[in-house]
């Protein structure tokens, strides 16, 4: 197997262990060196997602030009020399890779400025402290950014927007210090005068009716639906502007409490109370409806155990014990020709605890891998997916150890209180090999 075979099966198996991707709703978690160690879901941008964010040098832009009415907000059909923008604020997003949302934060700041505009007017002021606890949004807030002219030429007009939440360490409790910075540069563009505004974009629906085998076409113009936008349109039953589901109308556009049930809500009990058997968002009380209710310390809004909420919605607290070292072995068989592996692995996560999270593990958690092989991990909190590639077939044994922390206070675990499935396999040559399995074995 050539280096370039290798890396293309380690691209295989990393493809395999990624957690899922955010909602599809517009987040943007903000990235940067925060991300890495599993704290970008803390806070991020309301109102827009990954698509809409470019790359300038190392700074993350979202650009607009005057008068396209995709992205400036201000109504105007001609150049007016400035781009609206709607900015807001989220935080503890579920679904953000490697992140596990906190129950709330500490801290919470949100500052922004026009460059080149003075005083108030050049401040961006979101408010922020209601927005300390739970998964929420807040309010958004309209940001004019006016192009700057000079003697010369009319260039960019630039908005920054700073975020930064953070988690105060609580020994006692076991939570450990966590923060999240972010940084997004909004830029207007000038539109060139020789260059019309673009129309509002609308889609046209064909209807087909046949009558005495004679068909009639119609073309039938529907406007296009933006939610959240702050404007009703098209199919939408209301638009507040954020995406609070929570607050009767949901992230859909849709009026919750109504009494009438409209898609995708599976409920409406003509209220907005949670833990009644219709929640708050008009989706029917229980693991999997996107709002945190009851037991659960988590809700991303399905019932998978590979991502870093699972199946039921607990992940169970541990105060993690330091320099405690509780080994589990994790084996594998079935075949001789194994190269590559992913394995998920469920653990009790109230008794026991991997330093670190996501892909950010300290070196010497994960031991004793077979022959030359080398290892991506991605700890979920509750569950790991751990891959193991070599250049070559290693035998089948032992496929690595674990050296968990216990928690304080939690009785000793249980080898039924582990499971381990085989995600894939595959040979030297990246063909799938069926019927590998993997299992636990605890200290004796």
């Amino acid at each position: 197997m050539n280096l370039k075979t290798i890396d293309l099966a380690v691209l295989v198996l990393a493809a395999a262990i990624t957690a899922v991707p955010a909602s599809s709703f517009a987040y943007f978690a903000g990235g940067g060196k925060d991300a890495a160690k599993g704290n970008d879901c803390l806070v991020g941008y309301d109102g827009i997602d990954d698509s809409d964010v470019v790359l300038d040098g190392k700074k993350q832009v979202v650009e607009c030009t005057d008068c396209d009415p995709a992205c400036d907000l201000d109504g105007e059909s001609v150049a007016n020399g400035s781009c609206v923008f709607t900015v807001g604020v989220c935080i503890n997003q579920s679904g953000v890779d490697g992140c596990t949302p906190p129950a709330a934060l500490s801290k919470l700041a949100a500052k922004g400025k026009i460059k080149g505009v003075k005083g108030a007017a050049g401040k961006i002021a979101l408010d922020v402290e209601q927005l300390l606890e739970g998964s929420a949004c807040g309010a958004h807030v309209d940001v004019t950014v006016p192009t700057k002219e000079t003697k010369k030429t009319v260039k960019d007009g630039v908005a920054q927007l700073n975020l930064s939440a953070s988690v105060k360490k609580n020994k006692a409790e076991g939570t450990p210090g966590r923060k999240d910075s972010d940084k997004l540069a909004y830029l207007c563009k000038p539109r060139p005068e020789t260059e019309a505004c673009p129309a509002e974009t609308t889609t046209s629906t064909v209807v087909s009716t046949t009558v005495t085998s004679t068909t009639t076409t119609t073309s039938t113009t529907v406007p296009l639906s933006v939610c959240p936008n702050e404007v009703v349109e098209g199919t939408e039953e209301c638009d507040d502007g954020n995406l609070d589901p929570t607050d009767g109308c949901t992230k859909e556009c849709t009026i919750c409490g109504n009494g009438t049930t409209t898609a995708p809500e599976t409920c409406d009990d003509t209220n907005l109370v949670s833990g009644d058997g219709c929640d708050a968002n008009c989706r029917t009380t229980g693991c999997g409806n996107e709002l945190i209710v009851g037991a659960e310390t988590c809700d991303d809004g399905n019932t998978d155990d590979d991502d870093s909420c699972p199946s039921d919605c607990i992940v169970d607290q541990c105060a993690p014990q330091s320099g405690t070292d509780f080994v589990v072995s994790v084996n594998f068989a079935g075949s001789e020709n194994v190269a590559g592996i992913t394995v998920f692995l469920e653990y009790p996560e109230g008794k026991v605890s991997i330093p670190g999270s996501g892909a950010s593990v300290p070196t010497g958690i994960i031991t004793d891998l077979p022959g030359f092989a080398f290892g991506q991990t991605n700890d979920l909190d509750h569950a790991l997916i751990q891959a193991v590639v070599d250049a070559g077939a290693f035998p089948s044994g032992l496929l690595f150890n674990i050296h968990f922390e216990t928690c304080e206070g939690a009785a000793t675990p249980t080898l039924g209180e582990f499971a381990c499935t085989v995600q894939s396999a595959g040979d030297a040559d990246l063909n799938p090999i069926p019927g590998v399995t993997c299992s636990v074995e605890l200290p004796s």
